[in-house]
């Protein structure tokens, strides 16, 4: 029997409460393994947490290389302690959506 699988990939954090936390990731597809043209793509990563979700920043200089990094802020971080769900999603060129990265984030408390 055929089937077809389309799930995001899994990448769990740990980071300290407080702390400026930067993720990069190069976006690869196909054999061999080659980096993604994002051009044209929408990206976007949230954590979630039940007072509202927390935007982190999205950066790429050039979407042409399948390069992004997200970026939580010390002040975005500093009232998070616990583990809390996140998700990275596109909208593709044809307006399609995906959510291509999800996992757990866990802030250890600052002491």
């Amino acid at each position: 029997m055929a089937s077809i699988e389309q799930l995001p990939g899994s990448l769990s954090v740990t980071s300290k409460q407080g702390d400026d936390v930067t993720i990069p990731v190069v976006f690869r597809s196909g054999e061999p393994s080659a980096a993604m043209n994002l051009t044209g793509y929408t990206i976007e990563a949230h954590i979630f947490s039940a007072t509202g979700n927390i935007d982190l920043t999205v950066y790429s200089p050039d979407l042409s290389t399948g390069a992004v990094s997200f970026t939580l802020s010390k002040e975005q971080s500093s009232d998070l302690v616990g583990v809390y769900r996140w998700e990275v999603t596109w909208i593709d060129p044809s307006l399609k959506t995906r959510s291509v990265i999800e996992g757990t984030w866990e802030f250890v408390k600052n002491v």
